[in-house]
């Protein structure tokens, strides 16, 4: 993973823990039914972020390995995941996680492959991964069908390295599909609506690896669009951010 890479989230970290969205128990107890989320299993969860996602396998009972490339982020998740039993956070890429060979029995990755090379990334995952061992995938995407999703959809447009999904390169099905190889991968889907107030929103924004900074001459116009587009579909004080969870699992052949 390129070194810019790694650095699009510095700074970012505060907004990403308190504003960006879980994930649906669906999604967890969708990945049970194939990994025993308890106690004894060990999962290594890549591109942890801010260790929203280890949080929940932590709930569930298993072992997790947080492994984060981004300083601010892996603090932020030290900080998230210190109360919890059977957490560690190492740094380390998809690429190069420095962990064991076959010491893990799940890996999985949250909002973040797409910033990884597959080839490289299933390389690794496969010396990491016990015999049998699963490999999921998930993000949550946003809807921008609704009247609030699209209209602040359109407002993204004004930043410079904004794609409708930051993830569509390299996580199309048929990318997915060559990524898993020949055993496939089986797709599950969820809603998973988040409401936020103006100032949530607005941090949800920043978390985002594409908005422009506050030093950016951009950051003030997009910041007073946004908050027109809150004053516009508000209820009751909030919006509704809709999202589509989307998981993907299976084992590397």
């Amino acid at each position: 993973m390129a070194l810019e890479t790694v650095q699009k989230f510095t700074g970012r970290s505060e907004d990403y823990v308190r504003y960006r969205p879980s994930y649906p128990p669906g999604a967890l107890d969708a990945i049970a039914q194939r990994v025993p989320l308890q106690a004894g299993t060990m999962v290594a969860d890549v591109g942890a972020g801010t260790g929203i996602f280890s949080s929940l396998l932590l709930d569930r009972g298993c072992t997790v390995i947080s492994v984060e490339p981004n300083d601010d982020m892996r603090a932020q998740a030290e900080d998230t995941l210190s109360g919890q039993s059977g957490a560690l956070v190492l740094p380390g890429t998809g690429e190069a996680t420095g962990l064991v060979t076959q010491s893990v029995d799940a890996v999985t990755v949250a909002q973040a492959f797409h910033w990884m090379d597959p080839d490289a990334t299933g390389a690794e995952f496969r010396r990491i991964l016990k015999p049998g061992g699963y490999v999921v995938l998930v993000w949550n995407e946003r809807d921008i069908t609704t009247p609030f999703g699209a209209a602040y959809e359109q407002a993204l447009t004004i930043c410079p390295n904004h794609t409708t999904h930051s993830h569509s390169h390299r996580t199309g099905d048929e990318d997915l599909a060559r990524f898993f190889g020949p055993g496939g991968f089986d797709l599950e889907t969820f809603e998973n609506p988040q409401r936020l107030d103006l100032d949530g929103l607005l941090g949800r924004l920043r978390s985002t690896s594409y908005a422009p900074l506050p030093d950016d001459p951009l950051y003030e116009p997009l910041m007073a669009d946004i908050t027109r587009i809150f004053k516009a579909h508000a209820e009751a004080g909030e919006v509704t951010f809709a999202y589509n969870t989307r998981l993907y699992i299976g084992q590397l052949t």
